[in-house]
């Protein structure tokens, strides 16, 4: 596969200043005494991605992910390491980024024609096009400065798509405006990895990256300390993020990131028409988020007979069962799971009360929850996340969760017709008009 990103040993560093007049001072004095101290923003990357690839990017505030995207763009140059391009590049980086805010929206758009060589046969359609797009309207004949946070980002991303790029880089400039806008980026950043775009994607938003990207890093201290299946990485980066000691080394040698055709092979050897489960097929992005006053205890399926499952048919009644138990008082709390398919898609969840019939628990009470239902998934792979939470101060506030605490397969039926995640169970007529 063709390279059309590579990053060789690249290092970048900031000089920060306790003051801001230590740059003037620093400049001026004779002993050249230095008043800065260096931060290793990136440390020795090395990075190659392939034409096609759509690569998640995660890390704590801090990490370097802003600086390596701004790298990769050309924006800035790195200290040292080889850097190579090839192929348009939209960067979509900062919020407003790119955009002059002395002039107006439409003048932006004029801009950036003028930038990216539009001829003048194609200039109308330029503008109508990022325009309509935008949805800004007559916000466009006022200047940038004075556009709010969401309209800076509906003119930033509407220019940055409209050049039809190669390669796409977006930090997090999806994080506002209106649902319904960042809903129609995510369906424009869909229609771009169909068609085979390249796309650097930076979000806190774990269920985007795996559902968009084929490929995830795990950027730390400015270094790239974990590359994979988006799953496995987003996975590692959540058990981080709410572990105390926030010691990578330790979740390095911990993390056992098996390959995928193990799992795989695993599947094919045991299945069969008649195979209802398979032992050690379970998820190895488990994620537990701890309390030591509640425990969630032996998650499982189980089928109308009360065997234990975990593959599963279309159209037959399942329960999943499990154990929550509590060391403590508490009022207002709540029972409840989801399924999501193994894109991140959210397909289902139940909860077993509402904040007006939540229940008061005491130190020692341990329930069974039992949750009956009818699959009607299509094949695939999904999974199963359970959770307890408590009504405060006017909101749900989680007190454990398991995610990914069981997965489960579903075979596809002997005379399904259905695409996509769920059977409605429909049937289709054909009449004849003639």
């Amino acid at each position: 596969m063709q390279h059309v990103i590579e990053l060789k040993d690249v290092y970048k560093h900031y000089s920060i200043y306790s003051k801001p007049v230590h740059r003037l001072y620093e400049v001026i004095n004779p002993l050249r005494k230095k008043y800065s101290h260096d931060k290793e923003v990136l440390q020795g990357v090395n990075l190659n991605i392939e034409h096609g690839e759509v690569v998640g990017v995660l890390g704590q505030n801090g990490a370097g992910k802003s600086t390596l995207l701004k790298i990769i763009s050309g924006i800035i140059p790195s200290d040292s390491g080889e850097v190579n391009r090839s192929g348009i590049i939209s960067p979509l980086l900062e919020l407003g980024g790119g955009l002059n805010y002395e002039l107006s929206g439409f003048e932006n758009i004029k801009l950036s024609a003028a930038l990216n060589n539009i001829d003048s046969d194609n200039i109308d359609k330029y503008i109508q096009d990022i325009a309509e797009f935008s949805e800004l309207g007559v916000n466009l004949e006022y200047p940038v400065k004075t556009y709010s946070s969401g309209m800076k980002s509906r003119l930033a991303f509407a220019i940055g798509i409209r050049i039809d790029p190669d390669i796409l880089i977006i930090d997090e400039v999806l994080a506002v405006g209106d649902l319904q806008f960042r809903r129609k980026c995510y369906s424009k950043i869909r229609s771009f990895v169909d068609e085979g775009k390249t796309i650097l994607f930076v979000s806190h938003d774990i269920n985007s990256v795996i559902e968009l990207c084929n490929r995830c890093i795990f950027l730390h201290d400015g270094k790239i300390v974990a590359d994979g299946e988006p799953r496995k990485i987003t996975a590692m980066y959540m058990k981080f993020l709410f572990s105390e000691n926030k010691n990578i080394d330790n979740l390095l040698a911990d993390y056992t990131a098996e390959d995928e055709s193990t799992e795989a092979k695993l599947i094919e050897d045991n299945l069969s028409e008649e195979t209802d489960y398979i032992a050690g097929m379970h998820a190895k992005t488990a994620l537990i988020l701890e309390n030591d006053n509640v425990l969630i205890k032996d998650i499982h399926l189980i089928d109308s007979t009360g065997k234990r499952v975990n593959i599963l048919r279309t159209g037959d009644a399942y329960k999943l069962i499990y154990t929550v138990s509590f060391d403590m008082d508490i009022e207002k709390v709540s029972i409840g799971g989801n399924i999501n398919n193994e894109k991140g898609l959210f397909v289902t969840g139940a909860a077993l009360h509402n904040r007006d019939d939540s229940i008061d628990v005491k130190n020692g009470d341990s329930f069974t929850v039992s949750w009956s239902f009818t699959n009607h998934l299509l094949k695939g792979v999904y999974y199963v996340n359970c959770g307890v939470a408590h009504w405060e101060n006017d909101e749900w506030k989680v007190l454990t969760r398991v995610t990914d605490a069981v997965l489960f397969r579903v075979l596809k039926s002997e005379n399904e017709i259905c695409n996509g995640v769920v059977s409605l169970e429909q049937d289709i007529e054909l009449d004849s008009n003639s």
